[in-house]
């Protein structure tokens, strides 16, 4: 009985201590490893691209919520990002603050990773309200095509992309198809009526007689395409690239082995 109850004491108090701990920790308004946290989203940040680092801190310091924390941080723990802080000091001293921007800015300096409509929102977001913000946009726009190269094509007005396609002659019927007709028909109408045929094959294949549209060229094999492609000296990459990677890899493996090498750089 004796042992069972002192099982129990000690049980109850170990429990004590533990949620008196967590209690601490929850309370504490500084945990201990902040500074380490705050290095190492810089860190992350530099990797990928050291350049942003100083815009990064700028903009914390417009926004006037952390950028204390990081100037501690880079003081104490990371010295490494002690001239980009040295130069976002020397920025956010010389530059008035301009409160109508600050979460625009804030919201570009942590924009990494967008499509083209969160791109497109935050653009006209930018040319509407603080247009200031033009050169970190362009900016913006640059890093995010260099991450993802068919950006630039996906962002151009459909009419835009229609005539790309044209120009690089690939199948612009299949490809309307596959987009689906209902993103292209407004604009087509609207904007550029030359590519109404496009609709009306759709509806209708025979209808396929305009001469920008080359029904003769769209029923060859991929690697036929791809030898006409070559002798027009069009670049091989980006047609199949925007055409679709995945339409040319069996034929080319079986049958044009000689264009897998433009087809891996295409991938």
């Amino acid at each position: 009985m004796r042992r069972t109850f002192t099982m129990r004491a000690a049980l109850s108090l170990m429990a004590a201590l533990l949620v008196g701990q967590a209690l601490t920790s929850a309370d504490d308004p500084e945990p201990v490893d902040r500074p380490n946290r705050l290095c190492q989203e810089l860190d992350e940040i530099a990797q990928f691209n050291e350049s942003r680092v100083v815009p990064y801190l700028v903009n914390e310091y417009y926004a006037g919520s952390r950028y204390d924390q990081f100037a501690s941080a880079i003081s104490t723990q990371c010295r490494t990002h002690l001239g980009a802080l040295q130069e976002a000091n020397r920025i956010t001293n010389a530059a008035p603050r301009d409160d109508s921007c600050d979460s625009l800015r804030s919201e570009i300096a942590v924009s990494f990773d967008l499509d083209k409509q969160g791109f497109r929102r935050l653009a006209t977001r930018v040319y509407r309200d603080c247009q200031t913000l033009l050169p970190e946009l362009a900016q913006l726009w640059q890093n995010t095509k260099a991450r993802n190269a068919s950006l630039d094509f996906d962002i151009l007005h459909p009419c835009d992309q229609l005539r790309r396609k044209q120009e690089l002659r690939q199948p612009i019927e299949d490809w309307v198809s596959r987009s689906g007709v209902e993103h292209f028909a407004n604009s087509i109408l609207q904007y550029c009526p030359d590519y109404v045929v496009i609709l009306a094959a759709i509806n209708d294949p025979m209808q396929t007689s305009l001469d920008f549209y080359n029904p003769e060229f769209e029923r060859k094999s991929p690697c036929e395409k791809l030898a006409v492609i070559e002798s027009d000296g069009k670049d091989l990459e980006s047609y199949i690239r925007e055409s679709g990677v995945e339409d040319f890899e069996l034929d080319v493996r079986l049958n044009c082995f000689q264009y897998q090498g433009v087809l891996d750089a295409a991938r």
